[in-house]
């Protein structure tokens, strides 16, 4: 009973909203690099970039909101480098975003035995998860709008689909990939900064995967911006769970325990079929080739 009160109760609500926020923005931000016709893998890196400046930006000012902008900048920054090397240098996007992870993971590490681990309160002072929330829900609505309803929208659709046949009817596809990605960082940049000011510590395991967790979630959702936030909402209920049943102990051990392990498993799963998927396609491909 006592657990029920707890999973029920207003730091289990407030903990969902800290929880979700991550992998939302993760996603949301994934779909516009996937509209775009790049696979996102180093979204775990922007939000890993924009934590460790939100606590710099907050250790600097004294100021959440300082630290709020930082993050979101820093992201972007991280977006527009990762762009450039992609879009105009050629690099590989799976191999520049691996070392995007692994940079950002690196740092938050470095950062971290710097900065002496804690250099805030979880949730500073003065800032309400109601406002990250807020921010999710926006760039929701707004990636589902600019994305259907816009000339932009439509460019970066025909950029994802079929690159080639924009460009011979004008379209910048680099360009329009580049802002895309631009926007992706941004919006990463908003992720980063709840998981920041949600985990309350600069660590390394910070972000737990949630970068590749919402990678699946763009994928299985096919670049739908509500249906990824919707599907992110169920990630970050488990992880508020195991945060709400872990602070309680006990009995209630096992069940955080479980709670931490499902989102990972989901996503390994998920991984699966996708690859299954991939590998069926690209047979159906191969058939209808040798048909011919």
């Amino acid at each position: 009973m006592n657990a029920l009160l707890a999973v029920l109760s207003f730091t289990m609500l407030a903990q969902v909203v800290w929880s979700t926020v991550p992998y939302a923005c993760a996603a949301i931000g994934g779909a516009w690099s996937q509209r775009s016709g790049v696979l996102h893998v180093g979204l775990d890196g922007l939000l890993l970039g924009a934590a460790l400046a939100a606590f710099v930006g907050v250790r600097a000012t004294g100021s959440p909101w300082a630290g709020a902008v930082a993050g979101v900048v820093a992201a972007s920054a991280l977006a527009a480098a990762h762009a450039a090397l992609i879009l105009r240098r050629g690099a590989d996007p799976i191999v520049i975003g691996v070392a995007l992870n692994l940079v950002a993971g690196g740092a938050v590490h470095v950062a971290a035995r710097w900065l002496g681990g804690a250099t805030t309160a979880a949730p500073p002072a003065g800032f309400h998860a109601a406002w990250l929330a807020g921010g999710a829900a926006a760039c929701a609505a707004a990636t589902a709008a600019i994305v259907h309803h816009t000339r932009f929208g439509l460019r970066l659709r025909a950029a994802g689909d079929d690159p080639a046949a924009a460009a011979t009817v004008g379209i910048a596809v680099t360009s329009v990939r580049a802002a895309a990605l631009v926007i992706a960082g941004a919006i990463c940049g908003i992720g980063g900064v709840a998981l920041a000011y949600g985990h309350g510590r600069l660590d390394p395991g910070m972000s737990g995967g949630r970068g590749l967790i919402a990678l699946a979630v763009v994928i299985l959702s096919a670049g739908r911006p509500w249906r990824a936030a919707a599907a992110c909402l169920f990630f970050g209920v488990l992880d508020a769970l195991h945060v709400v049943l872990a602070a309680r102990g006990g009995s209630s051990g096992a069940a955080a325990a479980a709670a931490a392990m499902l989102p990972p498993l989901i996503a390994l799963i998920a991984f699966v079929l996708i690859a299954r998927r991939a590998g069926a396609e690209r047979r159906a491909v191969e058939l209808g080739q040798a048909a011919r």
